[in-house]
């Protein structure tokens, strides 16, 4: 039906008709209006709102109300995160609002998605018959043998062949179901297949196959609409379950149910990073969607690896044969050194497809020679630099793990040797079109392989090589910074001609400092969107480290809103300790003597363990410590259980699986009061929900600055200098960050009208705005006036009144 107004919405709020409850917190309402008014504008919106105050669900429902509005433009929406969790919080949303739409009797609840990597979602790997370490190789692997069987059929032909092996799959596990008293089909909580549970494989050779994998192929073929339905929420277990309990895969069948869902829920990667777009996401980026970064503090800093690129010897070689086993061997045999092949129908087919793209074998030529001189230079640079640096000799589990060699000073924006190079052979021209040529030549190649059965691709080389290797060759100097990269090889090679070689590879690294103009471009192809998180603040440099600047200057809308922390200050006590900064040159290094986790007890050390202690004595509940790194938190640790006036479990988070921090965290939830020690850059401080009760304190030691080891930070903060003139590099690129990340921190204690809690910062950078090196200066203001300056001795009476007040008001 034609509607402006969602059914249940006022034309004030047209957006309150999707809203799952009665009433929104009054900022819910302001952003709801606001973020729906940016979207019909079509453009951007930039939200700090507290933690607690609802953003995933407002963001939601003022995107709903625009995709529902027939008269808009929008179709779909795309929400990604940085953290696992919060795909669940935008999961349980939708799931509220359907739940909400079905009470009232309607029945057009939302149609939405979660998408995941191969690992979430291989029936093998749930079944715990592949470990999910190994899935990617065991899957392109297992893919390739149900390709080479389907090499040169027809349809009918392929029908047949991916019957045959499916059938294999299932005749095999009822011969050892007969001889076996244990169930042997592949089989799962929730799921069981029909088919055996070790890897089948091929009768005519031992080559491993999927059959999931099969059957999918199988359905795409017999059926327009493959895949699964997407009715309501589907969540990836969900998918995972259905899958693999009808046969399929439930990866392909993620991929085919895209096109059918109103919300498409995934990360950074789904978005931003090449490869999964070009392969999986690419038909949802475009005018018709509405676009919802969540934890948007991490946008440029996870992006920023996205968006470099990386350009092995290895890689180059592989474009290299590419281009003439599959290109200039039917194309132009004479440029071969063996004379080609007489296959006169691939040539004929490639040559048609080359020039509907406007390629002629002079311009495959020129790739060809660019790519080999490319090859040529980086191992005989490489050489050069080894050399001297002195060389890399010794057995091989003696040598370093890794080398880098700088192609320009970080500290200054100047050519580098790479580009010099390409200027002085030539080679610019080709570089400025490489991108375009291996693209147009890689869609030849599959529309080739589509129309000669004999002819298979199954993937192609060169228009990834072709995407790094512009990057490579024609970004600028001042946002980014090339290296090279040596790699340890798992094992000596000794067939390798130099000593380098045998140990390493060799690899050439395309670093980008400050990814403003891609986020832009990425930004801009969509047709609005809103980027949120508690923790955004100074807008003024947020909005120019994710180019929003550029896209306004452009004449698209860029809003901005910030609602600080809503809740009674009467249920808070926020401190500030005026102690000793929590730096490594005060705080002193490790005993080499002592187990990993132990460190010298210097006069800083003391008063951060007893700060620690303070907190954990005086809070009647569960207390969070973040800590700049994981093995600070290790010594953390020990100094509380060796605490004897601390009698709470000590809880101590690590670099780990998404499982076991699940684990970790309900293991905090339940039972008496516990304190959970994490790293301040690890995933506990931000996108989890600690309400209610869960949290009743959290204490903040130091500010959690990234690692400043190599010549990349330097890179960064010259990128920052550079592109904020009136600002200092060090602190837009690397201080910023690290006040957000400690913010998030603490924004895990007070998240409802009714929660009480401490909330602690102890390091003195967080005491004075107006010192060179402080960290309170890029606190917004309200928040920073929430807090009290204490001296160390000043904090336990401090916290005991608190609580006792609290104590004494739960007893009233």
């Amino acid at each position: 039906m034609d509607r402006t107004v969602v059914p249940g919405g006022t034309p004030d709020e047209p957006w309150s008709g999707i809203f799952p409850f009665d009433e929104p917190y009054p900022q819910q309402k302001e952003a709801s209006r606001e973020a729906a008014q940016t979207f019909s504008e079509g453009g951007f919106m930039i939200y700090e709102g507290a933690c607690g105050s609802g953003k995933t669900l407002g963001s939601l429902s003022a995107a709903l109300d625009r995709v529902r509005d027939n008269k808009s433009q929008f179709e779909r929406i795309v929400a990604v995160t940085s953290v696992k969790q919060q795909m669940r919080a935008f999961e349980d949303d939708i799931e509220a609002i359907n739940d909400s739409l079905r009470e009232r009797g309607r029945n057009d609840v939302v149609d939405a998605m979660s998408i995941t990597g191969k690992a979430d979602l291989c029936s093998y790997v749930d079944a715990d018959a592949i470990e999910s370490g190994n899935i990617y190789g065991a899957c392109d692997r297992m893919r390739r043998t149900v390709k080479n069987a389907l090499n040169g059929a027809s349809q009918n032909d392929k029908v047949g062949r991916l019957n045959g092996m499916i059938g294999d799959a299932e005749h095999q596990t009822e011969l050892t179901d007969a001889n076996s008293p244990e169930p042997t089909t592949l089989s799962a909580e929730g799921w069981t297949s029909t088919y055996q549970r070790s890897v089948p494989t091929r009768n005519d050779s031992d080559a491993e196959y999927c059959p999931f994998y099969a059957q999918s192929r199988l359905d795409s073929i017999e059926h327009e609409d493959a895949g699964l339905p997407v009715n309501g929420l589907v969540r990836s277990s969900e998918l995972l379950r259905k899958g693999s309990d009808v046969g399929i895969c439930p990866h392909i069948a993620m991929r085919d149910m895209l096109s059918k869902a109103e919300v498409v829920i995934g990360n950074y990667y789904h978005i931003f990073d090449h490869q999964t777009v070009n392969s999986l996401t690419s038909p949802l980026i475009d005018e018709n969607t509405i676009v919802i970064v969540d934890e948007a503090h991490m946008l440029v800093p996870r992006v920023r690896d996205l968006l470099g690129a990386d350009l092995s010897v290895d890689r180059i070689e592989d474009a290299i044969d590419e281009l003439e086993n599959r290109i200039l061997n039917f194309v132009a045999p004479e440029k071969v050194e063996d004379g080609g092949t007489a296959d006169t129908d691939v040539g004929r087919v490639l040559n048609r497809e080359l020039s509907g793209e406007g390629i002629d074998v002079e311009d495959v030529t020129e790739i060809h020679a660019f790519l080999t001189s490319v090859r040529g230079w980086l191992i005989n640079e490489t050489t050069r630099r080894v050399a001297e640096d002195g060389g890399l000799y010794g057995s091989h589990p003696d040598v370093p793990d890794e080398k880098e060699f700088d192609l320009r000073e970080p500290e200054k924006v100047e050519v580098d040797s790479f580009n010099e190079w390409v200027a002085d052979q030539n080679h610019r021209q080709a570089a400025e079109k490489v991108a375009e040529i291996t693209a147009a030549i890689a869609s030849a190649l599959r529309r080739t392989g589509d129309e000669v059965e004999s002819f298979n691709v199954t993937e192609t080389e060169v228009d990834g090589v072709g995407y790094a290797l512009s990057g490579l060759a024609n970004g600028d100097n001042e946002t980014y910074f090339r290296q090279i990269i040596l790699d340890k090889r798992r094992g000596p090679d000794d067939e390798q001609e130099t000593e380098w070689a045998k140990h390493y590879t060799t690899r050439l690294r395309l670093n980008n400092c400050i990814p403003a103009g891609e986020i832009a471009n990425r930004l801009d192809d969509f047709g609005a969107g809103m980027l949120m998180s508690a923790t955004l603040s100074p807008l003024s440099i947020y909005r120019e480290e994710v180019g929003l600047g550029l896209l306004e200057d452009e004449g698209r809308p860029v809003n901005e809103l910030v609602h600080g922390l809503a809740f009674p200050e009467d249920n808070r006590a926020s401190i500030a300790v005026d102690v000793t900064k929590f730096t490594s040159q005060n705080r002193g290094g490790y005993d080499q003597q002592n187990p990993p986790g132990t460190a010298r007890f210097n006069d800083t050390r003391l008063k951060y363990a007893n700060l620690i202690s303070i907190v954990a004595k005086t809070t009647p509940g569960n207390v969070l410590v973040g800590m700049p790194s994981y093995a600070e938190g290790e010594w953390a640790a020990q100094a509380l259980r060796e605490d004897p006036t601390v009698d709470k479990e000590v809880l101590v988070d690590e670099s780990s699986s998404d499982a076991e921090t699940e684990e970790l965290k309900q293991e905090f939830f339940d039972g008496d009061g516990k304190v959970l020690i994490t790293s301040l850059r690890g995933t506990l401080t931000e996108g989890v929900d600690y309400d209610g009760e869960r949290l009743s304190a959290a204490i903040v030691c130091g500010v959690p600055i990234r690692g400043l080891g190599g010549s990349l930070p330097d890179a960064i903060q010259n990128a920052y200098d550079q592109h904020f003139v009136n600002k200092k590099g060090f602190n837009t690129a690397f201080t910023v960050p690290a006040v957000r990340k400690a913010r998030q921190a603490l924004g895990r204690v007070i998240r409802g009208e009714d929660e009480v809690g401490t909330r602690v910062l102890a390091d003195e950078r967080w005491t004075n705005a107006y010192k060179w090196d402080s960290a309170a200066k890029y606190q917004p203001e309200t928040e920073r006036d929430d807090f009290l300056t204490l001296a160390p001795d000043e904090v336990e009476s401090g916290l005991e009144l608190f609580w006792n007040r609290h104590s004494e008001h739960d007893q009233d």
